[in-house]
């Protein structure tokens, strides 16, 4: 489709409608929740609608959906698992899920509890802004869902760390920096 714009609100709907039962379908098969796959759909077409004058065919945005879609729900399934493993922190039901041997698994699960402890013992913005972090997340993600700048993620995401670092112990930094980034 040569030319092809988004440039009013009823050619949007257009697209909307011939596209979103696949696009919850496509959500559904990763993530089990009708609620959380109508979010993760609905926040792709926003950002469609956010960059409609980038698209000139429908095939590139048909690429868009389904790569932002994959994208959300990929994110949103990393988080998924970080929080669980927070829940089960604060429970007292975390058990590490790593195949090791039994010493070195009461070891890793040792440091993991030591972690999350200090995690929890963060200042409740910085705590949030740490758990995004171990997610994966990126400055600019982390400063969009915390709706504050990068400079600001920076320098908290330092204090974080440093506050981290002397409630490990100096043995265990080495310990806490690669369980943060394997």
């Amino acid at each position: 489709m040569e030319g092809f714009l988004i440039d009013t609100p009823d050619k949007f709907q257009q697209l909307y409608g011939k596209y979103y039962k696949a696009m919850m379908l496509y959500a559904l098969r990763m993530v089990t929740d009708r609620d959380v796959a109508e979010d993760l759909v609905q926040n792709v077409f926003l950002r469609l609608w956010e960059r409609r004058d980038t698209f000139m065919e429908e095939s590139a945005v048909r690429s868009f959906l389904y790569l932002n879609l994959r994208h959300h729900v990929v994110d949103y399934v990393r988080h998924a698992k970080v929080e669980d493993k927070y829940k089960a922190f604060v429970k007292g039901e975390y058990v590490m899920e790593l195949p090791i041997g039994e010493e070195e698994e009461r070891f890793a699960n040792e440091i993991y509890v030591r972690l999350f402890e200090a995690i929890n013992e963060l200042p409740s913005r910085q705590r949030e802004l740490f758990l995004l972090y171990m997610q994966g997340k990126k400055n600019a993600e982390i400063a969009q869902v915390m709706h504050i700048t990068e400079e600001t993620i920076r320098v908290q995401k330092k204090r974080a760390l440093k506050t981290l670092r002397k409630k490990m112990g100096d043995r265990d930094e080495m310990l806490l920096l690669f369980f943060l980034f394997v």
